[in-house]
């Protein structure tokens, strides 16, 4: 039995959300304090633009997932962490433009990015563990 791996993003997405948290949230500043002040909507857009970045961050450092013998778990930001065991998947596909593999299993989905670090114990267990039609 395979020891569990863990599938994470590249550490350089949370660098990237960390450097546009402070760029944008710079410019948000900047925007309000300037002498000819943005408007409100413009300064709102900025902010946006620095949660977003901020979002990323915390995302690339906290979601992950973790390929079994038994199973994928995925453990999202926010939410509840989602499991789909390899016996019970239904569906696996790969979406070009969005860059995923997407796993469906006993109501539950679990999207698992390209960028992630650790995707060829994801495709061995895929390819030894799932039925060869859901594929």
């Amino acid at each position: 039995m395979l020891p569990p791996e863990t599938l994470r993003p590249h550490r350089s997405l949370a660098a990237f959300g960390a450097i546009t948290f402070l760029f944008f949230g710079g410019m948000a500043l900047l925007s309000t304090v300037s002498q000819r002040p943005a408007t409100l909507a413009t300064t709102a857009l900025i902010a946006a633009f620095a949660l977003a970045g901020a979002w990323m961050a915390v995302a690339a450092l906290v979601e992950h997932h973790v390929v079994t013998e038994v199973g994928l778990r995925f453990h999202p930001l926010i939410g509840r962490p989602r499991e789909v065991n390899w016996h019970e998947v239904t569906d696996v596909r790969y979406s070009p433009g969005m860059q995923w593999f997407r796993v469906r299993g006993a109501g539950a989905e679990v999207r698992v990015s390209r960028i992630f670090q650790g995707l060829a114990t994801f495709a061995t267990m895929v390819l030894d563990k799932v039925d060869h039609s859901a594929i």
